[in-house]
């Protein structure tokens, strides 16, 4: 006997608040390496003078 509608609904939330539970911890680890490894670009001239006040 197929499972009803309610347990494929049931088993897509599942499915979906555990996919959150593991990809936001593994993005914000992925952004913290890459931000980590970035090294800021270089200028390529020294910013303008600020005006006088």
């Amino acid at each position: 006997m197929a499972p009803g509608p309610a347990a494929e609904i049931c088993g897509s939330v599942t499915a979906g608040v555990l996919g959150a539970v593991v990809a936001v911890p593994l993005v914000s680890v992925v952004w913290s390496v890459f931000t980590a490894l970035r090294t800021p670009p270089v200028p390529l001239s020294p910013p303008p003078a600020a005006p006088a006040r």
